[in-house]
């Protein structure tokens, strides 16, 4: 599947690149989109967020056109497996195995007490923000 969906694009890719005008609103697209979501990934830095996935992720989208996000993006992938290597070393077997279920009992009880209340409809969601905004002085 991910072998035929790489082909697709490439040979799209292949089309635009016949025309100079339609390779250059490509770049200037792969540019915006892929600008926007670096800057995401850096806001998120500051906030709350996920900000290394979503940079990365940016970073990726700019080096299927831009060499020079290829050459800022090998440094960064190198980095992030040397970290996710050493962290997998440190943390025995047990601990991850205990942190998995963690997470997934605390995901399955969440949802479980969502779809109770309000079933599969986003009326919760409204209740929730609105009970926040009542709590919050601004």
């Amino acid at each position: 599947m991910r072998d035929r969906a790489y082909s697709f694009y490439q040979k799209r890719r292949a089309q635009v690149r016949e025309s100079k005008s339609l390779d250059a609103a490509w770049r200037l697209v792969v540019l915006v989109v892929g600008a926007t979501v670096v800057a995401l990934g850096l806001f998120f830095f500051v906030f709350p967020g996920p900000g290394w996935p979503i940079l990365w992720f940016g970073l990726v989208l700019l080096a299927t056109e831009f060499a020079w996000a290829k050459r800022l993006l090998t440094p960064l992938t190198e980095m992030q497996t040397r970290v996710t290597r050493s962290i997998a070393r440190r943390l025995s077997p047990r601990v991850r195995i205990a942190s998995f279920v963690t997470i997934v009992v605390v995901v399955g009880v969440t949802a479980w007490l969502y779809l109770r209340q309000w079933g599969f409809t986003t009326h919760g969601i409204f209740v929730l923000r609105s009970w926040v905004r009542s709590k919050t002085p601004w």
